[in-house]
């Protein structure tokens, strides 16, 4: 939907679609509504979920697509929702709020502009030139001259005639994932993925495994991430996307294996809060590497196929998420096994990473047979402004 209607409004759709869901959810009377308004309100903010990031990215330079995939949105909301919900308790009042918050999500429509990627690639030239003259308002700048913006538009017109008008049947793209280009990187990303998603939902099934109020444990959990994702946000930038991943994923394994070595051979009283400390930092480390793996699908493929990339790779962190509790075992003895497979996951995705193309010196490509290798910093940030 993305690729074929815009970032923005398929986002801001979502936005609409979730205050209106939830607010219908607040006011079910049977369990029947209600399972299907929540099954409607996960497709709404899955969408919403699976396009913020592609859309923020194709605004930003190689560098600030880095520091933004793990700048710690996801926990600060979370605390915040965590916050309401002890506030609040009642369901009903939850899904209100819920509505309240997205309805003021929604606000940014007026302003913000439709992604200029997106635009050029379409060929909508009084779209581009109205979003360029927005965001040139906005930072206290005028546009003296035209002549870059038509030289752009007249660039991407070639390259789309030239493309055999293929971008403008979106259900083309879809094989293209597993054509030749990309069919290596998208499989790699789909196992890693899966793989990811596995343990990432199966640590954080743990959380009521902490003892206490449910509520402050959430809050608790997830005010760490904020901290850890602050102090982690630069390292795509300084160690590159794969070796990001792999530093991640190996020391999270090393987590995980240190908690099950604490978990079957300690007898110590405390071992409970040494194995807890263990499996919320390799939880936390494993976040930093599925935030990765987004930014990865986002430099990965070219504009007019991204959303979709994008959207399949939250498909697998779905399935992924759906298979977690398999890891899950009934009784705490056999804690040790499940530790061991999830650090056996994790260490696999380590090693899937150092096979992925790095895209760190890379602009983003907006056509199929647009690829620019940049050499310095400086270059990436001239194509990245232009493109």
């Amino acid at each position: 939907m993305a690729d074929a209607f815009g970032r923005k409004k398929v986002i801001y759709m979502s936005q609409v679609s979730t205050t209106v869901l939830n607010i219908i959810g607040a006011f079910s009377q049977s369990w029947q509504v209600f399972v299907i308004v929540r099954f409607f309100t996960g497709i709404s903010v899955s969408i919403n979920v699976t396009l913020y990031f592609v859309y923020g990215a194709e605004f930003m330079t190689t560098k600030w697509r880095g520091i933004m995939v793990i700048t710690p949105w996801f926990p600060l909301t979370s605390v915040l929702c965590g916050v309401t919900f002890l506030a609040l308790k009642d369901w009903r009042q939850i899904h209100l709020a819920t509505a309240l918050i997205s309805a003021i999500g929604f606000l940014p429509f007026f302003w913000v502009p439709e992604s200029l990627r997106w635009l050029e690639v379409k060929n909508k030239k009084t779209g581009f030139e109205k979003a360029v003259t927005k965001m040139a308002k906005f930072n206290g700048k005028t546009i003296e001259s035209r002549e870059l913006l038509d030289q752009i538009m007249h660039e991407e017109i070639l390259t789309i005639s030239n493309d055999h008008g293929r971008k403008e049947n979106i259900f083309k793209n879809i094989p293209r994932l597993f054509g030749r280009k990309y069919r290596r990187s998208t499989i790699l990303v789909s196992v890693s993925s899966f793989s990811v998603a596995m343990v990432y939902s199966s640590l954080g099934f743990g959380i009521k495994a902490l003892g206490g109020n449910f509520y402050l444990n959430f809050i608790f959990f997830h005010a760490v991430g904020l901290v850890f994702d602050c102090v982690l946000m630069f390292a795509p930038n300084l160690l590159g996307r794969k070796r990001t991943i792999f530093t991640f994923a190996t020391f999270s394994s090393l987590c995980l294996i240190s908690a099950a070595c604490f978990q079957n051979f300690s007898s110590d009283n405390s071992k409970i809060f040494v194995v807890a400390a263990f499996v919320m930092t390799a939880n936390l480390t494993i976040n930093g590497v599925s935030n990765e793996m987004v930014l990865l699908l986002i430099e990965l493929y070219p504009t007019v196929m991204r959303g979709l990339a994008t959207s399949y790779g939250y498909i697998l962190f779905r399935l992924g998420g759906i298979l977690a509790p398999i890891l899950i075992p009934e009784e705490e003895s056999n804690f040790f096994i499940c530790y061991i497979a999830m650090s056996g996951f994790v260490i696999f995705c380590a090693i899937v990473a150092l096979f992925l193309p790095e895209t760190k010196s890379k602009a983003l490509e907006d056509m199929f047979q647009t690829q620019v290798d940049v050499q310095s910093p400086k270059e990436v940030e001239v194509r990245d402004t232009v493109t």
